[in-house]
């Protein structure tokens, strides 16, 4: 009876140790196998890789909103750990980090057989000159995750997808002219005409008596050159073909708004190559 009671008193005893050591914050041990922490444990598989889902802007005008992604799948057997996808535009189909950078996106740790979005969202970069460009991106770019195939994380839209118009666009109508400024300037202008059908609509403000001269030149194409007053009246036009510099010296009537239309003669376009446009007021 007495070593009953004394196994009990020493059941009771070590109850309350455990009693005391949980109240004091301790947890009994567990494995690290048994951890659901979401960490990369290098003894498993991380396999990153494109899922599809590819998206992107047709077009980009730089300095406003610009949209990509596609999403990324760990084909792995272990959580993959974060990572970040950087975007890119490119002038071939190769993408690289030494292309133009575009952004980039932060991704938590992907859990094994499934994926995630990468989205891109941003101010599309004035460093992009006009042209049309491959867009890509690449998974991993900074290698935080140790990965069974690193060869598959560089990703390319099919075809060069991607117009990057110049940075006075949105200005096709006179109403959305880009606006130059005012009297006693010279102003020097590189802008594309895109496509077929595409104009360029500049504004700017002259004071009476005084001269406006204008001059399209290294041309890629043949444009034709027009000045308009506010009204929308034809003042002057320059349409001299082939790769030929325009040119329109005119003094103004009246003290206000003029507007200056490039437009290419027929279907003439390039949407790589720049013309100059020089804008002198005196």
């Amino acid at each position: 009876m007495r070593s009953i009671r004394q196994g009990l008193v020493a059941f009771l005893a070590v109850g309350a140790v455990c009693a005391a050591l949980f109240a004091a914050g301790c947890r009994p041990h567990r494995d690290h196998d048994d951890d659901d922490d979401h960490h990369h444990d290098d003894d498993d598989d991380v396999d990153l890789e494109d899922d599809g889902g590819h998206y992107s802007d047709d077009t980009a005008i730089p300095g406003y909103h610009f949209d990509m992604g596609g999403d990324v799948r760990n084909d792995g057997d272990d959580w993959s750990g974060s990572f970040v996808v950087r975007f890119y535009a490119s002038e071939n189909s190769t993408i690289s980090s030494s292309d133009y950078f575009l952004g980039s996106d932060w991704l938590g740790s992907i859990a094994p057989g499934s994926w995630a979005s990468a989205d891109l969202s941003v101010s599309f970069p004035h460093s992009v000159p006009p042209g049309r460009y491959y867009v890509g991106w690449i998974i991993d770019a900074d290698d935080d995750v140790d990965e069974t195939d690193e060869g598959d994380n560089v990703v390319v839209r099919s075809g060069p997808s991607l117009l990057v118009e110049d940075e006075y666009e949105p200005n096709d109508e006179d109403w959305s002219a880009y606006h130059l400024g005012g009297p006693d300037t010279l102003y020097l202008i590189e802008a594309v005409i895109s496509e077929d059908g595409d104009e360029d609509w500049f504004s700017f403000w002259q004071d009476d008596g005084f001269a406006i001269n204008i001059t399209l030149h290294s041309l890629p194409d043949d444009y034709e050159l027009e000045l308009y007053d506010d009204g929308g009246g034809l003042i002057a036009s320059s349409s001299n073909g082939g790769l030929t510099t325009e040119f329109i010296s005119e003094v103004a009537t009246y003290t206000g708004y003029y507007y200056i239309r490039v437009q290419g003669w027929g279907a003439a376009h390039d949407e790589d190559d720049e013309y100059w446009l020089d804008v002198d007021l005196e």
